[in-house]
């Protein structure tokens, strides 16, 4: 099981192939991928009761939304509150492009808007700088608004996953 769950959080290979995708692909799979994490780590959190676990999370359940799940993270403390915000303006920006026709880019002033209050890619970079600010701590707000994206993305998939969650077992693995 220990596999299987390593491979399911793994998330390098879809957040490549969203490379070449389209603004509004890639803003609406890096959406999914985030709630998928989302839903492993509340997962995670839970009693082991599969009938439950399917009435929750179908997608007419009370934790088939992104914005719920990303709720309930936040109320039980497996995200901060930056972390939090950013989870929803992922949610809003997912939701722009799946039900906006006029976006189609991350350029778009209404994702650029979102873009700009994100929290993560502020976090990200100084923890790449060993938590330092610097005079080149700026350089990723300088970069175009999906480059700015992904990097929250994949900063945030961090928050959500970090190492050291336990494997359910067999026995309290969801069906």
């Amino acid at each position: 099981m220990r596999g299987d769950l390593e491979s399911a959080l793994d998330f390098t290979p879809a957040m490549a192939e969203m490379e070449g995708d389209s603004d509004r692909a890639a803003g609406i799979v890096a959406a999914s991928l985030v709630d998928s994490a989302l839903k492993i780590r509340l997962t995670a959190a839970m009693r082991p009761d599969p009938t439950v676990h399917n009435e929750i999370f179908q997608p007419s359940g009370s934790l088939a939304a992104l914005g719920t799940k990303a709720r309930l993270a936040y109320m039980l403390s497996f995200v901060s509150d930056d972390v939090y915000q950013d989870l929803i303006a992922i949610e809003r920006i997912r939701n722009s492009f799946a039900h906006r026709a006029d976006i189609q880019h991350f350029a778009h002033p209404d994702i650029q808007n979102e873009i700009k209050r994100m929290k993560t890619p502020a976090l990200a970079e100084s923890e790449l700088n060993g938590g330092l600010s610097s005079s080149s701590s700026k350089v990723i707000w300088d970069a175009d608004p999906r480059t700015v994206f992904l990097a929250a993305t994949k900063f945030v998939l961090g928050q959500i996953l970090p190492r050291g969650i336990p494997a359910p077992s067999e026995a309290e693995k969801p069906v």
